[in-house]
């Protein structure tokens, strides 16, 4: 497993003559003290004869935990346009209209305008954006459930 490090920082112990190096994650301009500050994660010891990096024993144990763990499994999902999109909708109340026509389905629609907004494509493209995406509805959405639910959906209720 790789991770690409965008800059190192080397800093030596004096008094046990150790160099630990870090990685510089994030930097950043912090306004209470006027200076520019980051955020370091410690990578390891450097050894001194080879020039190679001795991972740290933490960092190692948690390497070790992830590979030998059986059905442990990490996802990642895009946030950003739910939390804004869920102001938005909360502030207009938007979730409340929604009850009122849809009661049982209000998730399933606001995921739907979400995806909508979002990307701005039809909504036969919605599948994939499911599972990347956070959104209210939570689950799978595929085109064939949206064919079901539109059905369904009342002229009043449009």
């Amino acid at each position: 497993m790789k991770t690409k490090i965008k800059k190192l920082s080397y800093r030596h112990n004096k008094k046990n003559g150790t160099t630990y190096v870090y990685s510089i994650e994030k930097c950043y301009w912090d306004k209470e003290k006027k200076s520019p500050r980051n955020k370091q994660v410690c990578l390891g010891k450097l050894n001194a004869k080879t020039g190679k990096i001795i991972p740290s024993k933490h960092r190692d144990k948690i390497l070790k935990r992830a590979i030998t763990e059986p059905g442990v499994t990490a996802t990642s999902r895009v946030a950003g346009p739910y939390l804004l999109l869920e102001q938005i909708t909360n502030q207009y109340g938007l979730d409340k209209l929604l009850k009122k026509c849809f009661s049982d389905k209000r998730k399933f629609m606001l995921s739907l305008i979400y995806f909508i907004v979002h990307k701005g494509t039809a909504l036969s493209r919605s599948e994939p954006w499911s599972t990347s995406c956070i959104h209210p509805f939570g689950g799978l959405i595929t085109g064939q459930r949206i064919s079901e639910f539109l059905r369904k959906v009342s002229e009043d209720a449009r």
